[in-house]
C-alpha cells in the first residue's frame, strides 16, 4: 500500500504525522486524508470541514485539523453508513 492508497474497509487507516501549523492544498489534503477532491468540496459545502481560504485567488488550503475531520467524516460515511445529513443509509 502506498501513501496515496485508501485502505479497504476493515483495515486500519495509516496515520501520517502532520505538521501543526502547516497548510495543505486541496490536492495534497485529498492524498493525506484518503478522500477524493470532490468529497472534500462536498464536506466543505456541508460545513463538516472548514478550509482556510487563500487570497487573492480564493484557493482552499487545509490545516491538520481539517484533514483529521476529513478522515473522520469519511470513516463515518464509509464504515458506519452515515450520510451527510447524519442519518444511517438504511433509514
Amino acid at each position: 500500500m502506498t501513501l496515496y492508497d485508501v485502505p479497504p474497509i476493515g483495515m486500519p487507516v495509516r496515520r501520517f504525522d502532520l505538521e501543526p501549523g502547516s497548510t495543505y492544498s486541496l490536492e495534497i489534503a485529498a492524498h493525506l486524508a484518503g478522500v477524493s477532491r470532490r468529497n472534500i468540496l462536498l464536506y466543505c459545502k456541508s460545513g463538516l470541514v472548514r478550509p482556510i481560504v487563500q487570497q487573492p485567488f480564493g484557493a482552499f488550503l487545509f490545516d491538520d485539523e481539517a484533514i483529521h475531520n476529513m478522515r473522520r467524516v469519511e470513516h463515518l460515511r464509509t464504515v458506519c453508513g452515515i450520510n451527510l445529513q447524519g442519518r444511517s443509509f438504511s433509514v
